[in-house]
């Protein structure tokens, strides 16, 4: 296994990518928000609270939970970052699903079954490269479809009913993109969507609209 220095330079230089990333989730608006309304969705990187999870990356993946970290990414950055290289951890973060639905795949994205639905996920993340050798596509990858109003339960049950038919599942937390996974070789968690070029947000969905694009395509099956 590749050792990494205890300051590692690519988590510095990817800090950026993760402030990012968490922009976008922004899961708790009303920890030390301003004055004023702000809907759950809009981005305050300064202020928004999170909870990290630092979960063990062995083989046995004994303790599961290490260490649950509540605050703002400038608060832990460097405790986090330490942890990551220091020692087989990976660094996740608990997605507001009250304003997302999350996927995950272990064999690789459904590219096919994705551009059916004809609502791309709102963000993409690529968590690991799969077993050694194997092409980086069939990996481990996580989609979240960020919504401007709140899932019910029968939503999220389509969701996972079409996952499910696609080798996926439902989840909570997704791997931070900008540190590293540490099962096997260190691998960069990365995202794509997170920003556009113009350094516009990504897109966000309507419940109905995405829920009206799973049904058609659970319908055409």
């Amino acid at each position: 296994m590749t050792d990494l220095p205890e300051h590692d330079r690519a988590l510095i230089a990817n800090k950026r990518s993760a402030e990012h990333f968490l922009q976008l989730l922004n899961p708790t608006p009303d920890y030390g928000k301003p004055q004023g309304p702000v809907r759950a969705w809009e981005p305050e990187p300064v202020q928004a609270s999170f909870h990290f999870h630092v979960l063990s990356d062995t083989p046995d993946h004994v303790p599961a939970v290490q260490r649950v970290l509540r605050g703002t990414l400038a608060q832990h950055f460097d405790e986090l970052a330490k942890t990551n290289t220091e020692r087989r951890v990976g660094i996740h973060v608990e997605v507001d699903l009250a304003r997302a639905i999350i996927g995950e795949f272990h064999a690789g994205l459904p590219k096919d079954a994705l551009a059916a639905l004809h609502c791309e996920p709102s963000i993409t993340i690529h968590a690991h490269p799969g077993r050694r050798g194997a092409v980086p596509e069939k990996g481990v990858w996580q989609v979240i479809w960020l919504t401007e109003d709140s899932p019910a339960q029968r939503h999220r049950a389509a969701v996972a009913e079409w996952l499910t038919r696609h080798n996926g599942r439902t989840v909570d937390r997704v791997r931070l993109p900008g540190f590293y996974n540490r099962q096997g070789e260190p691998f960069m968690v990365t995202a794509r969507g997170t920003i556009d070029s113009q350094g516009a947000e990504t897109v966000r969905y309507a419940v109905a609209d995405l829920m009206t694009a799973f049904t058609k395509v659970q319908e055409a099956a």
